[in-house]
């Protein structure tokens, strides 16, 4: 353990030096700078006989993941080679935890069996449910519309945000996806066609690493549904559960 706490210090360093010698605000990068490799992941071989557990390694370097990601976006566009961004980018070793609903949510929504499904108990709007962890590029997303109605107009809108649901536990969650948050930066999501929306369909969608949401219908691809996805950073699930929609369960 203390291998890898050691580790961990000393790689976050680096990669923080690495960010201020390429951020644009320096005249020019030192003479000496050198690029960061994959082999630095190399003191993981053996810290595993150090470990209580793989999953603690795994937390670990998830959380490893997330400094370096937060450093990325705190300051801005900056060049990133390849091999870098490979590296902040790398699939966390280890099975992936199960998708639910986050705790946080619209006013009107509640989440049900075991935060697999969401619900809109009133009204039309206040809808907004979002996923409890990130998604992962080309992870298969299936959603169930299990209730429909038809008193209102309108349909389901879905797509993805770099934004954490956290920054909504102190305060409200918007009324609207659209476009109370598809005009800020960090969030795509537009509605489903009305055709689709039948009680019973299943959408399913993923994000490939050029930032576009594919979707399809029952397990027929229906075509790109958004583009310009940063994949660079974190992307949570956010559906907006609006007009005839009413109930979406995640399916595996």
């Amino acid at each position: 353990m203390v291998q890898l706490a050691e580790f961990e210090r000393s790689t976050f360093s680096e990669d923080r030096e690495l960010l201020d010698r390429s951020s644009p605000l320096r005249s020019s990068p030192p003479s000496s700078y050198s690029r960061p490799s994959s082999s630095r992941l190399s003191p993981f071989v053996g810290s595993y006989s150090n470990c209580d557990s793989v999953d603690e390694l795994c937390n670990r370097l998830s959380r490893y993941h997330r400094q370096v990601r937060d450093m990325v976006s705190t300051f801005g566009n900056i060049q990133i080679d390849d091999e870098t961004r490979d590296i902040i980018n790398q699939t966390v070793p280890g099975p992936r935890s199960p998708l639910q609903f986050h705790c946080i949510h619209g006013t009107n929504v509640v989440i049900l069996k075991n935060g697999r499904l969401a619900k809109r108990r009133e009204s039309f709007c206040k809808g907004l449910a979002f996923s409890n962890r990130p998604i992962e590029i080309d992870e298969n997303v299936c959603l169930r519309l299990c209730e429909v109605g038809t008193s209102w107009s309108g349909v389901l809108r879905f797509g993805v945000t770099n934004e954490d649901p956290e920054q909504y536990r102190d305060t409200p969650v918007p009324t609207f996806a659209c476009p109370d948050l598809t005009t800020k930066d960090g969030y795509w999501a537009k509605a489903l066609p009305e055709r689709y929306s039948n009680e019973g369909n299943i959408l399913h969608f993923y994000v490939n690493s050029q930032g576009e949401l594919f979707y399809g219908i029952n397990g027929s691809q229906k075509g790109m549904f958004l583009t310009g996805i940063n994949v660079r950073l974190p992307m949570w699930l956010i559906l907006d559960i609006y007009g005839n929609s009413v109930g979406v369960e995640i399916i595996d």
